[in-house]
């Protein structure tokens, strides 16, 4: 990431991208509607596009909100898993369904919410 505030990490940063870029085997864009709105974005593209090791390059471009929807997914996932080996640990097998519920009730709605936003 490029720092976005301070003007000399965020120098440093730019400069570092092709040898970053140099190392690695895929590149997974974040992307949004203003990514190439921002000069270091189209920068880092170009240069992954350069510096390509195969053809055609390996670009995945990942809309944000679909990011942030797998990751909201992944965590109701781990709580309700985590839920239920509470709930082994404090009374039992009986219990599972409770912690189970109060995992969707805490993590469903808000996944929605951000799902229905995107």
């Amino acid at each position: 990431c490029i720092h976005q505030t301070d003007p000399e990490k965020k120098k440093a940063g730019i400069r570092g991208l092709a040898g970053f870029l140099k190392h690695t085997d895929r590149l997974v864009v974040l992307w949004t509607p203003t990514y190439f709105e921002r000069l270091w974005c189209t920068y880092e593209l170009a240069t992954w596009i350069h510096l390509a090791k195969v053809k055609p390059p390996s670009i995945c471009f990942v809309a944000v909100g679909f990011a942030a929807f797998v990751a909201m997914m992944m965590m109701f996932l781990f709580s309700v898993g985590v839920s239920w080996h509470v709930g082994d640990l404090i009374t039992g097998d009986q219990s599972r369904l409770l912690p189970a519920l109060v995992a969707v009730l805490v993590f469903f709605p808000p996944t929605m919410v951000l799902a229905q936003s995107h």
